[in-house]
């Protein structure tokens, strides 16, 4: 197991691990608000990442994906295959950018970009539904360090959609590998648009 919650532990990628984060959201929980779910993925020895799981407990919405097999959304026990939604031009990307935190950092860049105010889709721990659904088409995080508790199941399922999910220089992530010390950030999106 490699969670947030738990103490820390020497893991291996010779044996199967549990990439988990019990409690994503943990603002949204305390505060008693939607917004919060639990996340987990799972890495198999000489595989990689292999399946990603969310689960909304107040909505009872699991949304999940094994790697070479289409995403799930699965709405109080029922089914919901997800097919992609790649829009054709620049103009119809819808990208993601956090509710709670309007930087100006991310302000400049989505200005520099050509993204236009219509285009930006403030939401909270719901995007990767959202991506599944087709309402946003690009998550951009301006971090150095996201740790992989927070990212490896939500990989999972937006890789199922034929996204790439991976550093803003393109290298891929590797939860057992810290990033590299230049690293300006995350990025996700249809694979197309990367």
């Amino acid at each position: 197991l490699f969670s947030e919650e738990t103490a820390r532990q020497p893991i291996s990628k010779e044996k199967p691990v549990l990439i988990v984060d019990e409690l994503d959201g943990t603002s949204h929980y305390i505060a008693k608000r939607n917004g919060f779910a639990h996340q987990t993925a799972l890495w198999w020895p000489g595989e990689g990442l292999v399946c990603g799981m969310i689960y909304y407990p107040l909505e009872d919405i699991l949304l999940k994906a094994w790697r070479g097999e289409k995403a799930q959304l699965v709405v109080q026990g029922e089914v919901h295959i997800m097919d992609p939604s790649i829009p054709p031009t620049w103009a119809e990307l819808r990208h993601y950018h956090t509710k709670r935190y309007r930087g100006s950092k991310y302000r400049v860049l989505f200005s520099k970009m050509g993204v236009q105010e219509e285009q930006i889709v403030y939401t909270h721990a719901d995007r990767t539904r959202q991506a599944l659904k087709g309402d946003i088409h690009s998550i951009l995080s301006l971090m150095r360090l996201i740790h992989p508790w927070d990212w490896a199941g939500e990989k999972v399922i937006l890789e199922a959609l034929g996204w790439r999910y991976a550093y803003l220089d393109g290298q891929a992530l590797d939860p057992f590998v810290s990033p590299p010390p230049t690293n300006k950030g995350y990025l996700a999106c249809p694979e197309a648009w990367f």
